[in-house]
């Protein structure tokens, strides 16, 4: 059943510093995908979000100013001390709190929309809570509870082109899961959505597979492994530069410079004009730096 899914304030804030989880490989064979929505159309209820908390900030200052006010004359002089430090401090993590607020609704990324793909299996869960999916440096981040797809329906690319991006795995999950690039989309919002996408996992594997319809995805290539897949270091980040390169007659899947693979501009990889943007499989953080399509 297709519904909206909810982006909260509260889980974006959480998307800084996502929690552990028992990670999966569900979604890396794509599930059917249950949610769409334009994450920039959220703008008013984070703006509500933060009216609902400047009032309970004001309400609770007042409740404080007035007792500390009541009982000014009759508390001692070290006491008063105390009672004001309180005070400040409440006042710096009111404003501290606002401030996240508002920069949670500035980095909306402004156009984009996402499709959630929720897990179905009861061995294989979702985490709890709502994407999170902000603009961060020159890029965007990610962090998925539930698996989605990210695009922008102004991103679109036909003929030959080549489209790239760099995808820093933030930490390492407990399974294999994929994230990487989506191409050639079309009817992203409908049933008949159609797209290729070519993703990495961080054990060093690469795949490569089509989306026809809700419910149906195929392989083009089965997972395989690469020395050109960087695998998380020590401090458990992970970055990799992928590219597809749309050619004439043939298309090009790459990973920090070296051709992984390469498919006949036919058959299932013969239709590659249309929107592009990303795939972040569940549980995953991923920040992802200069997503570009050109000629």
């Amino acid at each position: 059943m297709r519904g909206v899914a909810t982006i909260s304030p509260e889980s974006l804030l959480a998307s800084r510093a996502f929690g552990s989880g028992n990670l999966s490989n569900h979604h890396q064979d794509g599930q059917e995908p249950k949610d769409q929505q334009s994450l920039h159309g959220n703008a008013p209820s984070y703006a509500q979000a933060a009216a609902r908390l400047l009032f309970q900030i004001t309400w609770y200052l007042n409740q404080r100013a007035s007792e500390y006010i009541i009982g000014y004359v009759a508390l001692p002089t070290d006491r008063l001390k105390m009672e004001e430090h309180e005070m400040n401090r409440h006042v710096q993590v009111a404003v501290l709190a606002l401030v996240a607020v508002a920069a949670l609704v500035a980095q909306t990324p402004k156009g984009w929309k996402l499709r959630v793909d929720r897990s179905t299996s009861a061995s294989d869960p979702d985490a709890a809570g709502s994407i999170g999916f902000v603009t961060m440096g020159s890029g965007f981040h990610a962090t998925n509870p539930q698996a989605a797809v990210y695009w922008n329906p102004a991103n679109t690319a036909t003929g030959t082109y080549t489209l790239k991006g760099t995808f820093t795995l933030m930490k390492p999950s407990g399974h294999t899961n994929y994230y990487g690039l989506v191409f050639g989309g079309s009817d992203l919002e409908g049933p008949q959505q159609k797209y290729l996408y070519f993703v990495i996992a961080q054990n060093g594997t690469w795949l490569i597979k089509r989306r026809n319809g809700d419910a149906t995805t195929e392989n083009v290539s089965s997972k395989e492994s690469n020395d050109a897949v960087k695998k998380p270091d020590a401090s458990g980040k992970s970055t990799n530069d992928l590219e597809v390169r749309v050619g004439a007659d043939k298309i090009d899947y790459v990973v920090n410079g070296t051709v992984v693979h390469s498919t006949p501009k036919s058959g299932a990889t013969s239709s590659t004009g249309g929107i592009y943007g990303i795939r972040v499989n569940h549980l995953l953080e991923v920040q992802v730096d200069g997503l570009t399509a050109s000629k």
